[in-house]
C-alpha cells in the first residue's frame, strides 16, 4: 500500500515517526513543503494553491491513503481535501478530540499556529464530542519558524525563548489539565515545554497530548479497512521542495533502526 503523508516540513515526521510501526511492511511517500514553511501565517488563499499542488503530486504518485499531518491544512481545508482526492483521507483533529472524550479530560489547552487557532478547529471538535470540556486556544506564531531553522533544538542542546514561558505560564495559570500540541512541530519542542512546566509546579504533573499519538490508535483500528491489495516494500521516499539539512537529519534518525528503505528528492 501506497501512504501519502504530508506537513509544511519537518513537523510531519514526527507523525511519520507514529506510523512506521503500523504500517511496516508499506510504502510511505512523505511531501515536506520546506520552500513554503511555515504555513501558519499565510492567507488562505495561498494556502489553497499550495495545497493544491501537493494535491495534485499525490494523485500523479497513485497513493492509497492520505495522511493529511498539517494541522493548519486540515482546519481550512479538510472538505476541499476529501472532494479533490478520491482516497480515504486522515487528519490529526478529529482523533485528538475523540481522545478528549475517552479520557475525560476537564480543561485542555491547545497551542497552535495562527491559522489553526483562527479557526477554532480543536475547540469545535472537541467540544461537539464532549460539550462539558474547556478549550483555551493559544497562539505560538514563533514556534514552527524557529523549529525550522534550529538543528539544536531536536537534541535539546540549548535553553531556549521563543515566548515559550510566556505560553506554559497561560495554561498553567488556567489550570488545564492536558495540553494539545495543535501543530505536528511542537513535539520538537516537547522537552523544552515540560522542562518549562516544571518550573511553574512539580506537583502539578501536565498531560501533553500528542494528536500524532491519538491517529496512531486510530489507525491501528482502521488498518484492515484501508488496506490495499498493491503491493509494496517498506519505504518511505521523501520528497522537499527546499533543501534542509535539519529535515535531512530528522529523516534518516527516525529511520536509521527500522527495515525501511529510504530515499530523499528535491523538486
Amino acid at each position: 500500500m501506497k501512504i501519502g503523508l504530508y506537513d509544511s516540513g519537518i513537523g510531519g515526521l514526527s507523525v511519520l515517526k507514529e506510523l512506521l510501526p503500523i504500517f511496516p511492511n508499506d510504502q510511505f511517500i512523505y511531501y515536506g513543503d520546506t520552500k513554503n514553511a511555515p504555513y501558519g501565517s499565510k492567507s488562505k488563499e495561498d494556502l489553497w494553491k499550495i495545497n493544491t499542488v501537493i494535491l495534485n503530486f499525490f494523485e500523479s504518485k497513485k497513493i492509497d491513503v492520505l495522511i493529511v499531518a498539517c494541522n493548519t491544512s486540515s482546519a481550512l481545508f479538510l472538505d476541499k481535501i476529501k472532494k479533490h482526492i478520491d482516497i480515504p483521507v486522515f487528519e490529526l483533529i478529529h482523533p485528538t478530540a475523540e481522545k478528549i472524550k475517552y479520557d475525560r479530560f476537564k480543561k485542555v489547552t491547545v497551542f497552535g499556529t495562527n491559522r489553526t487557532i483562527d479557526s477554532h478547529c480543536y475547540k469545535t471538535s472537541i467540544q461537539s464530542l464532549s460539550p462539558k470540556t474547556e478549550v483555551l486556544e493559544i497562539a505560538c506564531p514563533l514556534w514552527v519558524p524557529f523549529i525550522e531553522t534550529s538543528a539544536s533544538i531536536i537534541k535539546n542542546e540549548t535553553s531556549i525563548d521563543v515566548d515559550i514561558s510566556e505560553k506554559v505560564l497561560q495554561a498553567f495559570e488556567w489550570e488545564a489539565d492536558g495540553i494539545i500540541f495543535g501543530c505536528s512541530h511542537y513535539p520538537f519542542l516537547s522537552h523544552h515545554l515540560e522542562k518549562e512546566w516544571s518550573k511553574q509546579s512539580t506537583n502539578r504533573p501536565m498531560k501533553w497530548i500528542n494528536p500524532a499519538q491519538a491517529l496512531s490508535s486510530l489507525l491501528k483500528k482502521e488498518k484492515e479497512t484501508i488496506t490495499s491489495v498493491t503491493k509494496s516494500v517498506p519505504r518511505v521516499d521523501f520528497i522537499i521542495t527546499k533543501q534542509s539539512a535539519l529535515f535531512t537529519s530528522i529523516s534518516k534518525e527516525i529511520t536509521k533502526n527500522s527495515k525501511f528503505a529510504h530515499s530523499l528528492t528535491i523538486i
